[in-house]
């Protein structure tokens, strides 16, 4: 429970009142302990909210407190009034509204559209989305945006009635950042910004198409660059003659369709995301591939408090399977090697004449914590083949081709042609990249099963989610870390070209604090 302390007149010099952050108590000036805006606020600290300041409209007196969409910017001297809610930002820290919360990650060839209705609609059946967040995926500050619906409980809302807002906070208030007030729309209105470094122009448009009936239609797009969709071909030069076998140093060439590490989605057009849930999920699938052998890659992921990641991968063609997971830590962090199921045998015979329905399997290991397993496709697909290295516990899978190969997959790496991340049904495209991995979730009947032995969850048990779905960067606080940002973009920018790599390559070394997770890449 949470304490106020109201103290007599004239006790406290200089302040009408005080919250503590992370604690219960709130003290308060004579009566202002009666102001239900104060007590509000003040409480609101208590929960590790910061103040809520205003860019648009300075010079103000007291900026730092000037967004008066909600209760963390100014206070007022009413028992009653006003009624309000806290803004987009600190409803999206506080994680209330976390179910009917949209992430949206835009990119030049998959803008993000949602209708919102107001924080006062939360609990209407009728209304899918009540909050987005516009994640920058690189070290900026993400967004935030609501429609400032001003009825019931917020129809005292003192800024930005009935209009589209928008905010921005940095690592999500999770250091008790300020938010700030950066956008106050119409219908027909737009707003760029400029500072957008997970999109290669650095810029976001946000525009609000329509307001109508409680809710507002916004559209989030990329202005600075026409989408470009990468194809496939035979290159003009010769091509290298065959290695021995797969080398372990990472490289730092073109970004490849993967999954691996926090866990980090790369899709066929190189659009990065993230879905932290527990399950299992299908990254890709073919049943003509192979002139109808198919093929089936599933990953298996782990959630740890705030975060998961790639645990094993399954992987049949044909009527054969190979199941790979991480390595693992036993008595006094020695290292276990990576376990393997050749069609469901442990530690099946590996070697120099395996197959996968005929592709050849190749294995390396420099220890017992680092290791490579290839499927050679090159048989029927040149130059193609799939992936698999394992760091530690992480596993990381890659796909290596072109359209031949896999240009009829289907899964989270959304559609070959276009980049889009489609539902099931190949219609529906999904921006919301939680409802995306909980789409893909491997069904019985839909899918075979692949994995030597069942876990927890499986369907219809949906994908088990972080105990705060707003905590994904908690453990990226660089106040904890032994490695220092600086060392870890070091190690990541030595060995990786892409600059979105790069940055998953520095949250992931942060998330561990071990500066050789860039082997993981």
């Amino acid at each position: 429970g949470f304490v106020m302390l109201c103290l007599p007149p004239s006790t406290m010099a200089g302040t009408d009142a005080i919250g503590y952050f992370n604690s219960y108590l709130t003290v308060y000036n004579s009566n202002v302990c009666t102001y239900a805006s104060f007590a509000i606020h003040e409480v609101g600290h208590n929960l590790d909210l910061h103040h809520a300041s205003d860019t648009l409209f300075t010079p103000r007196n007291n900026a730092e407190y000037a967004d008066q969409v909600g209760y963390m910017g100014f206070s007022y001297a009413n028992a009653h009034v006003p009624q309000m809610c806290f803004n987009a930002a600190k409803s999206y820290q506080l994680g209330w509204y976390s179910s009917k919360t949209y992430t949206c990650t835009p990119s030049q060839c998959n803008p993000c559209q949602v209708d919102l209705g107001g924080i006062v609609s939360f609990q209407d059946a009728n209304v899918d989305w009540v909050l987005m967040k516009i994640e920058d995926t690189s070290i900026g500050d993400d967004y935030y945006v609501t429609y400032n619906n001003a009825i019931g409980i917020n129809q005292g809302t003192q800024e930005g009635a009935n209009r589209v807002i928008i905010n921005t906070q940095a690592r999500e208030g999770l250091e008790r950042d300020f938010s700030y007030l950066v956008g106050l729309l119409n219908a027909g209105e737009a707003e760029t910004f400029t500072s957008f470094n997970s999109v290669p122009s650095s810029e976001i448009t946000v525009e609000v198409l329509s307001i109508a009936n409680g809710v507002a239609s916004v559209q989030v797009s990329t202005p600075g660059g026409d989408c470009v969709v990468p194809t496939s071909g035979p290159t003009s030069g010769p091509t290298s003659a065959p290695t021995s076998g797969p080398t372990l140093a990472p490289t730092v060439g073109p970004e490849e369709p993967q999954v691996g590490g926090d866990p980090h989605f790369v899709t066929w057009t190189k659009e990065h995301y993230e879905f932290h849930g527990q399950c299992d999920l299908v990254m890709v699938k073919d049943p003509n591939f192979a002139n109808g052998l198919g093929l089936n890659v599933h990953v298996r992921t782990k959630l740890v408090r705030f975060w998961s990641y790639i645990k094993n991968v399954a992987i049949r063609i044909g009527n054969d399977v190979l199941e790979i997971q991480g390595s693992s830590l036993v008595n006094n962090d020695e290292a276990t090697a990576a376990a393997y199921w050749i069609n469901y045998e442990y530690q099946g015979e590996l070697d120099s004449s395996s197959s996968l329905s005929g592709f050849p399997i190749s294995y390396h290991a420099s220890s017992l914590s680092k290791s490579i397993y290839e499927i050679d496709l090159d048989s029927v697909y040149p130059n193609a083949k799939i992936i698999i290295k394992i760091y530690k516990e992480f596993v990381r899978v890659k796909l290596h081709g072109g359209k031949n190969a896999y240009g009829n997959t289907v899964g989270l790496l959304g559609d070959y042609e276009t980049g889009k991340t489609f539902g099931r049904d190949g219609i529906t495209v999904l921006s919301d990249f939680a409802q995306l991995g909980n789409e893909w979730q491997v069904l019985p009947g839909s899918e075979p099963k692949l994995f030597h032995a069942l876990e927890e969850p499986q369907f219809p048990e949906k994908c088990l989610e972080p105990e705060n779905p707003q905590g994904e960067r908690r453990r990226r606080r660089l106040a904890e870390s032994n490695i220092s940002l600086e060392e870890a973009q070091a190690a990541c920018s030595d060995q990786l070209a892409d600059p979105l790599a790069v940055q998953d390559c520095i949250y992931d070394i942060l998330a561990t604090q071990d500066l050789d997770m860039v082997f993981s890449f």
